[in-house]
């Protein structure tokens, strides 16, 4: 899975912008449907209580308003799935099957510290002459609106410097892990008829089962973040720390 990363990601993002079209022409044609349903009743024509006319102006109105439902309904779904592609194409989040992954988490981690080390900097100057504007401006990464932060709020505080410092730390971390990750090499072990696999060519941890899983066991295997991959033949989550962990608890419980 991890060489076609990209791929999927687009293909999650089309199938949903194709999803939303198929909602909005339906919510176009409910839209219709219900309009054309009473097209033919007089504006402000009232039902005809006890009239032969009367249970079948209901049965029209009913299915009218059911269609006008769907419509709004369809719509909503439309701008569901509109949300989750521009979600899905505009996601900076780093992935640990994002085969490009060690190289964005590095990127990323020079520009928190290039981020660390301008604020310290800038507070150092900025205590020394809080006019020196032309000082600041000199300093490697500098921005106006990051000086006019500076005099609304009287220079570069704590709370700053300890923030870059955590998400400098939280990244160090994930590189690490990710590092560790990128090291591993297939490892497959079976413990009580279900296979335990390392597989790093597709980022998972993964269990194999001889036949389909009871219901109880499909849900504790739910409950433990494992998802059943059908391309895969097993139930798998990504490759981390907690992926092991889990993958190891599930099997120390299991008893078929």
């Amino acid at each position: 899975m991890r060489h076609d990363y990209h791929e999927r990601k687009v293909n999650r993002a089309d199938n949903a912008e194709m999803q939303a079209a198929k909602s909005r022409q339906k919510s176009q044609q409910l839209y219709e449907s219900s309009h054309n349903m009473v097209s033919g009743i007089p504006m402000g024509q009232p039902i005809l209580i006890g009239h032969h006319s009367e249970k079948g102006h209901r049965r029209l109105l009913e299915r009218s308003n059911n269609a006008m439902r769907g419509s709004v309904e369809a719509d909503k779904a439309a701008d569901h799935y509109e949300d989750r592609a521009s979600s899905i194409r505009n996601n900076k989040t780093i992935a640990t099957d994002n085969p490009d992954a060690l190289q964005l988490l590095r990127d990323k981690l020079a520009r928190l510290q290039a981020a660390h080390e301008l604020l310290k900097q800038a507070g150092k100057l900025y205590r020394k002459n809080p006019n020196d504007k032309d000082g600041y401006m000199k300093l490697p990464g500098a921005t106006i609106g990051q000086w006019n932060d500076m005099v609304k709020y009287g220079g570069i505080k704590r709370f700053e410097i300890a923030n870059s410092n955590q998400n400098i730390n939280s990244v160090k971390k994930r590189l690490e892990e990710q590092e560790a990750i990128e090291s591993l090499t297939y490892k497959e072990e079976e413990k009580n008829g279900v296979k335990y696999i390392i597989n790093p060519e597709v980022g998972r941890v993964q269990l194999k089962f001889g036949s389909r899983v009871p219901e109880e066991v499909y849900r504790t295997l739910r409950k433990h973040g494992f998802v059943y991959c059908k391309s895969e033949g097993a139930f798998q989550r990504k490759i981390t720390g907690n992926g092991v962990f889990a993958a190891k608890m599930f099997l120390k419980q299991f008893n078929p």
